[in-house]
């Protein structure tokens, strides 16, 4: 049943963190629970989160400003989405042309 399905809280969530090129970068002020410390020239922001498949998102959407981006296993699903995107994209563009 519906009740005994167990509920998402920020315990079961997974763990990130991101290194940014800058300190004050609007995208920064709308993650809440971001815990965010100085690194360098930008900040590094350790969050918990919900959805993976968002994070991803997240980071391609900031990529200009994203330096780093742990644990790995969230990084190397940011590189294989960015890598079909482009892909795609490229394929799209090739369609066109023909």
């Amino acid at each position: 049943p519906v009740s005994e399905l167990r509920k998402w809280s920020f315990d079961n969530g997974t763990q990130t963190c991101f290194i940014t090129d800058e300190p004050d970068l609007n995208f920064l002020k709308s993650l809440s629970g971001a815990t965010i410390e100085p690194c360098g020239t930008g900040v590094k922001v350790h969050l918990t989160v919900s959805s993976d498949s968002w994070f991803v998102a997240f980071c391609i959407a900031h990529a200009r400003h994203i330096k780093a981006v742990s644990p790995e296993t969230l990084r190397t699903m940011i590189i294989a989405r960015a890598q079909r995107e482009l892909s795609v994209n490229n394929s799209d563009c090739q369609n066109l042309e023909n």
